[in-house]
């Protein structure tokens, strides 16, 4: 269905099926609008979208997204939060699988960024490297992409690609 907002801040639902949006009616309090013949088949939700948007942000500015998202699990509701960064971080999920990386940023320093989120047991993954700077793997990408060296020098002389300047270190004194 899409993001919405709640009292606190926002969150994403999906009610994808008639039985959902039953559900999804009687855990929000309105039982009714599931036979409201405007929204009774997903189509008629997708038609008149915008009324039904109004309906529920309407009723979900009563309680906090963490209300809802509750309320709507133990209904068998898709749904969940939607996080600023520092929520992100701080959820106990992402604590439990320990999915924080601590990596050091030429120019921005020490960083916590997200490491992956499935754990492949013949190929883990693990985050090794802040993201690049832009352009620091200009020759790199255009001779993999069967560039000569004198035809990625002549790219840069152009102005057509361009490279990363060397990373000031940061200081923090």
């Amino acid at each position: 269905m899409g993001v919405y907002r709640a009292r606190d801040g926002h969150l994403n639902l999906a009610v994808g099926s008639e039985v959902m949006w039953r559900r999804f009616c009687e855990a929000i309090g309105r039982p009714a609008l599931a036979d409201d013949p405007r929204f009774a088949t997903n189509q008629g939700r997708i038609d008149r979208r915008p009324a039904l948007n109004a309906i529920i942000e309407e009723v979900l500015a009563d309680a906090s997204s963490t209300e809802w998202v509750e309320r709507l699990n133990r209904a068998g509701v898709a749904c969940g939060p939607i996080y600023d960064l520092g929520q992100v971080f701080a959820d106990p999920q992402v604590q439990q699988l320990r999915l924080v990386e601590d990596l050091v940023h030429p120019l921005h320093g020490p960083m916590r960024v997200l490491g992956q989120p499935v754990a492949l047991h013949r190929t883990p993954a693990k985050v090794t490297a802040p993201s690049p700077l832009p352009g620091q793997h200009t020759r790199e990408v255009l001779s993999l992409a069967g560039l000569d060296p004198a035809a990625v020098a002549a790219l840069l002389a152009a102005g057509i690609a361009a490279e990363a300047r060397p990373a000031e270190p940061r200081s923090d004194e």
